[in-house]
């Protein structure tokens, strides 16, 4: 009897605590995704602010890619050695 308590006890707990971590995750998620606001901490918002400067040093990277790519391809669209 004390196991199914210990149990049931355990279970409720976990899910309340997967709702809360599932929310506070969407609610960073969507904080992240405005670009931050007056409320969001300081710690956080650092965070938010390098991780906004990796994203665009990685899309410069791959705009790089995308071009040299181009430059590479031959009139059919395939690559000068795969022709």
């Amino acid at each position: 009897m004390l196991a199914i308590v210990a149990y049931f006890v355990g279970s409720l707990f976990l899910s309340i605590f997967s709702f809360a971590c599932t929310a506070i995750l969407h609610c960073f998620i969507l904080d992240e995704d405005t670009g931050g606001s007056e409320k969001t901490p300081a710690s956080l918002q650092g965070f938010l602010d390098m991780n906004d400067a990796r994203a665009k040093k990685e899309a410069s990277f791959k705009k790089l890619d995308d071009n040299a790519g181009r430059k590479n391809s031959g009139a059919d669209g395939k690559a000068n050695d795969m022709a």
